[in-house]
Parts: structure tokens; C-alpha cells; sequence
């Protein structure tokens, strides 16, 4: 299980970009955020109409 310090998805970036916007700098990036899976569950559901 993912403690409170980790974060839960970890960001491959290939290419950042920042500008100055309204003061202030912003920023982004080209690439992706690559998440893990540490467990599963099967939750089962009868229904009747």
C-alpha cells in the first residue's frame, strides 16, 4: 500500500515547457504519467429486476 510520502503515479517527462502568465510562471510537460497497481479486488453483484 502506498504510503502518505509516495506519490501515486510517477511522471516521465520528455520535454518541459514554462512561460511567465499574469506574473507568475507556468509550466508543463510532453510525456507521461505512469501509474502502478499494487492489488486488486473482485466485488460480485446480483441484481434482480
Amino acid at each position: 500500500m502506498l504510503g502518505a510520502d509516495e506519490p501515486a503515479a510517477q511522471v516521465q517527462s520528455q520535454e518541459w515547457s514554462c512561460e511567465w502568465i499574469g506574473g507568475g510562471r507556468v509550466c508543463g510537460f510532453e510525456g507521461l504519467a505512469v501509474c502502478g497497481l499494487e492489488g486488486a479486488s473482485v466485488v460480485e453483484r446480483e441484481r434482480c429486476n
